[in-house]
């Protein structure tokens, strides 16, 4: 019964000693062959160009610095803007939309909203505070919601207002 397995590995190693010349000789057949040519590069042709010309647009890098606006056919002036000059509040640092209201707080006669930041820090915040990327400025605080109102640039230099909400978040109750 052992020796089984001796008998059958014999038979199988007996059958890989087959001569490989033939092998052999097509591989070097092969080798001797010449390759086949490499198809030509095609020529570059150069690309095409554009030239930007600013004359009459606003300069993109410029944020409303100015009171009056050229639009090329017309001079306007531009009412609403943000303060380039106010020190930017804490909240102002996340997107509208990344702050949840957690609730309200009252202390003697004043009455607070709580945004939670991405952070997860709680704010207290009341109506003249700043909140969100885009100079929004907190109208007011309710039971349910915080008013906020955002700037946004018309694309002309010009800036308009744009009424958003914070709601309650029920999840955190």
């Amino acid at each position: 019964m052992r020796l089984i397995p001796y008998v059958v590995l014999s038979l199988l190693l007996a059958g890989c000693t087959e001569d490989i010349s033939t092998l052999r000789s097509e591989l070097d057949g092969l080798k001797e062959r010449a390759a086949p040519p490499l198809p030509q590069i095609p020529t570059m042709r150069p690309p095409e160009t554009y030239r930007y010309l600013s004359s009459g647009l606003r300069d993109p890098f410029r944020t409303g610095e100015s009171e009056t606006v050229d639009t090329g056919t017309e001079v306007r002036d531009c009412p609403i803007k943000p303060d380039p000059d106010r020190v930017p509040e804490q909240l102002e640092q996340f997107p509208l939309d990344s702050l949840d209201m957690v609730g309200t707080l009252a202390q003697g006669d004043s009455f607070f909203g709580l945004l939670k930041d991405p952070n997860g820090v709680v704010h207290k915040v009341v109506p003249g505070n700043f909140a969100g990327s885009n100079s929004g400025r907190i109208t007011a605080v309710r039971d349910d919601g915080v008013d906020v109102s955002e700037l946004y640039a018309d694309g002309n230099g010009c800036f308009d207002v744009r009424e958003s909400e914070i709601t309650l978040d029920d999840s955190s109750l």
